[in-house]
C-alpha cells in the first residue's frame, strides 16, 4: 500500500478537469509526490513515500514529503490534495492536508438551500459544494467531503419511481455515515438519513405546518449539540411523512404532532424534521411554488401562507438564534477545520 500526495502549484486557478487529471498522474506513480505546475501544465515526480501502518504514520510522512518539497525549492501555495493509504484504511475524513475545509450540500430544489447554516459555514471559512440532485447533479467521492447536509424537498424518500436518483442517494449516505462523516439532514435530509439506515419512512397522520414548538427529549437535553437550544424552542414544520428511529440511533426530539422529530446516529450524524435554517427570502420562495402553496392551504386554510408568514415573522430572530446555535454545535461536534470570519 502506498501514499499518495499531489501538490498543485502557481496562483493560477485550479480546476476540477485539471485536478482530476492530475491525481490519476499520482495514482500511478505509486507512492510518489507529483508536482503539477498548473501555469505549464506540467506534471513531476519529487519525493518517494513508504507504506504506513497508521494514520499517525501517514499524517507523519505526508509532512515530511510537504518539506522535502520546500527543501527543493518548490513552493506549495497552491491546492494540495493527499490521499493516504494505511494498511487499508484511509485518514479520517475532513483531514486531507492543506485543503480547505468542504461541506457537500445535497439539495433537492433550488428554494431549499442551506440558509443560515449557509452564512454559518461561511462565517467558519468552509466552502461549500452544492450538488442539485433534482436537476441531475452528481454525487461527489465520499473521499473528498469534509462534512455533509442534506436539505429538504417536495419529494419523498420512497418515491424512487418518479425520481430514480434517491436510490443512489440513499446509498451514497449510508457509506458517507458508515465512514465516520458528519451528517446534517434537514427535513427530506432527515428522512434519507433514517431510510438510509434502514429505519421505516411513511405518510403520517396528517401533515404538521406552522411554525411550532419542539421538545427535546431527555437524550437531547443532555446532547453535546441539542443542550443549547433549550428544552422546548419554535421551528418551522412543514412536512407529511414521519421517520422511526434508525436501530443504534439516539432520540433527541419530539412534537407535539410527531414523537419523531430529531436523532443522532454515532457521533456526529444529526437528522432534523424541522426547519430553523430558513430565512425571508427562502421563505418568499417557497411562496412561489405551487406544491408549497397547494400544501400550505390544505394544512391551515386558503390564507395559509399568509398565516405561515406570520407566524414566521414573530418567531424569526429566536429561531435563527436557534439554528446559529444548533450549527455551531454540530460544527463542533463534527471537530472540522475552521477558521473564523467576521
Amino acid at each position: 500500500m502506498y501514499d499518495t500526495l499531489l501538490v498543485a502549484v502557481d496562483h493560477s486557478e485550479v480546476t476540477e478537469r485539471v485536478i482530476a487529471a492530475a491525481r490519476d498522474l499520482a495514482l500511478l506513480s505509486k507512492g510518489k509526490v507529483w508536482v503539477l505546475h498548473l501555469r505549464e501544465r506540467e506534471v513531476l515526480p519529487r519525493v518517494g513515500l513508504v507504506p504506513t501502518e497508521s494514520d499517525q504514520e501517514a499524517t507523519s510522512k505526508v509532512d515530511e514529503a510537504v518539506k522535502a518539497l520546500v527543501s527543493a525549492g518548490v513552493e506549495a501555495h497552491g491546492e494540495v490534495e493527499d490521499t493516504v493509504s494505511c494498511a487499508g484504511s484511509a485518514l479520517r475524513p475532513g483531514r486531507r492536508q492543506g485543503f480547505m475545509t468542504r461541506a457537500c450540500v445535497l439539495q433537492h430544489i433550488r428554494c431549499e438551500p442551506p440558509g443560515i447554516f449557509g452564512r454559518v459555514l461561511s462565517q467558519h471559512g468552509i466552502g461549500i459544494d452544492t450538488v442539485e440532485l433534482d436537476e441531475g447533479g452528481r454525487l461527489p467521492d465520499c473521499r473528498e467531503v469534509d462534512l455533509v447536509l442534506a436539505m429538504g424537498g417536495p419529494m419523498g424518500v420512497n418515491d424512487e419511481a418518479a425520481y430514480p436518483w434517491l436510490a443512489d442517494e440513499k446509498r451514497w449516505i449510508a457509506s458517507a455515515v458508515s465512514a465516520g462523516l458528519p451528517f446534517l439532514g434537514v427535513c427530506l435530509g432527515a428522512q434519507l438519513l433514517a431510510s438510509s439506515l434502514g429505519a421505516a419512512v411513511r405518510t403520517g397522520a396528517e401533515p404538521e405546518v406552522g411554525v411550532l414548538p419542539v421538545m427535546l427529549t431527555p437524550a437531547g437535553r443532555a446532547d453535546p449539540v441539542f443542550a443549547a437550544l433549550g428544552p422546548e424552542f419554535p421551528a418551522l414544520q412543514w412536512h407529511g411523512d414521519t421517520f422511526q428511529i434508525p436501530a443504534g440511533g439516539v432520540h433527541l426530539g419530539r412534537s407535539a404532532a410527531y414523537a419523531h422529530q430529531a436523532f443522532r446516529f454515532g457521533e456526529a450524524a444529526y437528522a432534523v424534521q424541522f426547519h430553523v435554517e430558513v430565512t425571508e427570502e427562502m421563505l418568499a420562495e417557497w411562496n412561489q411554488v405551487p406544491a408549497y402553496q397547494a400544501a400550505a392551504q390544505a394544512a391551515l386554510g386558503s390564507s395559509g401562507f399568509d398565516t405561515l408568514v406570520q407566524s414566521f415573522q414573530g418567531a424569526r430572530e429566536l429561531m435563527a438564534d436557534c439554528a446559529e446555535r444548533l450549527f455551531a454545535g454540530w460544527l463542533q461536534r463534527a471537530d472540522v477545520r475552521t477558521v473564523r470570519r467576521s
